[in-house]
């Protein structure tokens, strides 16, 4: 990554994106983590220096931050105007409130054997098209007998497929006729 002080962070309990890209952005990340020496490190002086010597850059802001909670670094490098979000998992981002007052949160209903499931929305919505339901993919193999049938494999063939191991179908599917 070319980006100097732009990357993420450990936290006490999760982690955090910083972006610190300009000099006056690094120097007041140093004062506000705690490390003011960091910003007169002369391996650390230019941002050119920082991106060159990004492994002890990193290692250096990221002991300072992983002393702190995540909410609590993102309270303190906001309030300091450093850039900061927080980096979340599938499962904490689906279950935010904020993302599901977006409208990205989308319920897919069950496909043959395939379960529904909660899953991301696109991030986009086109002016005045409502978004669509959807459904959960179809299973492994869930299609193959189809595919087959339209290949111009006889049933016959298809079943001794199946039996041999060559081809995977859902149980619950039929050979078609």
């Amino acid at each position: 990554m070319a980006a100097p002080a732009a990357d993420i962070f450990r936290t006490r309990d999760g982690m955090v994106v910083v972006s610190a890209y300009v000099q006056a952005h690094w120097l007041r990340l140093c004062e506000t983590i705690g490390a003011p020496e960091l910003g007169g490190d002369p391996r650390f002086a230019t941002n050119e220096l920082r991106v060159a010597n990004r492994p002890a850059m990193k290692e250096a802001v990221g002991a300072q931050l992983a002393r702190l909670g995540t909410r609590e670094c993102v309270e303190l490098l906001t309030r300091n105007n450093i850039v900061v979000g927080v980096v979340r998992s599938y499962a904490d981002v689906l279950a935010g409130e904020d993302f599901r007052a977006s409208g990205m949160v989308v319920e897919a209903a069950t496909n043959g054997s395939q379960a529904g499931y909660t899953t991301f929305g696109l991030p986009y919505a086109l002016c005045d098209t409502p978004r669509q339901a959807t459904q959960a993919a179809p299973g492994h193999g869930a299609h193959t007998a189809e595919v087959l049938r339209e290949a111009g494999f006889s049933s016959e063939e298809i079943a001794m497929l199946r039996e041999q191991g060559v081809v995977k179908m859902e149980a619950t599917r039929a050979v078609p006729a």
